[in-house]
This record gives structure tokens, sequence and C-alpha cells, in this order.
């Protein structure tokens, strides 16, 4: 309705300050239907995480494909979440996400959640290559094999 009433004038809009301002004062709903308008992405993701929307912010980067936006999404997912459980059951909900929390882990150098993910997607052979790749960083390792005697 307020599209509607605005016309024209709504196509330089931005949707996303007043859907921001709706939230503030307490119209959660208004708030979400709003943010359907706003053309930019980039603007959605970070007030619906704000706004607690973490599947719809979750679904939204992804459509995207902005690498920026979902790793955004998955770094206020693990913050938010208190376990590691809850954050992949939140973002199981996409079937691409795991190569995109492969990379962000990898990128964030948090291994301890990259092979909880591989547990709990029962890679054991990706999780395997992780810990040799680990072992193999390990300084007494290198040391073996540049002077094995």
């Amino acid at each position: 309705m307020i599209v509607q009433k605005l016309g024209t004038k709504a196509i330089s809009l931005s949707y996303s300050e007043v859907a921001k301002t709706a939230y503030e004062v307490s119209r959660p709903q208004l708030a979400i239907l709003l943010l359907e308008y706003e053309h930019d992405v980039a603007q959605q993701v970070p007030l619906l995480l704000s706004m607690s929307q973490d599947s719809q912010a979750l679904r939204k980067s992804l459509q995207s494909g902005d690498t920026d936006l979902i790793y955004l999404t998955i770094l206020h997912l693990s913050r938010k979440t208190n376990s590691t459980g809850e954050l992949f059951r939140i973002l199981n909900t996409d079937p691409y996400i795991g190569k995109y929390l492969e990379v962000y882990c990898r990128l964030t150098n948090n291994m301890d959640l990259l092979r909880d993910y591989y547990y709990q997607e029962d890679e054991r052979m990706k999780s395997a290559m992780e810990l040799l790749k680990e072992a193999c960083n390990e300084k007494e390792v290198t040391q073996l094999m540049i002077n094995p005697d």
C-alpha cells in the first residue's frame, strides 16, 4: 500500500532506510515487507541480520551470489549461534552453502569449524585431508622431512 501511494517516487526511495525506521518503532513485519522492495541486496542483508531474520538474510545473500554478503552472513551466524549444531542447522537450508563455508573457514583460519562441518556432513575423506595438511604444517614434521637423520 505504501509503495502504491508513492507511485513513481518510490523508484528512487531507499526502502532499507524506511524499513530500518519501521523496525526501530516496533513494526518488524512492515520492515520485512519494505525490504522486499529494496533493490540493493547489500542494504537488505545487514538489516535482515540485525532484525534476526537469519534464514531470509542467508537466502538473499546466496541468491545475490555476492561472496562478501555470504561470508558476512556466515560470520554473523557463527557469532550468534550457541552451538555448531545450531549453526549447521541454519546453514543446511541451502545445498550450496557448504562450499562457501569451506572457503570461509580457510580464509578465517577456523579449522575447528571446518572439521566440525566435515564431521556433521560425514565427509571423512575431506576431514582426513585437513588433518593430514595440519600435521604436515607442524614444525617437527617439517624438520623431519628436511633432515630425516
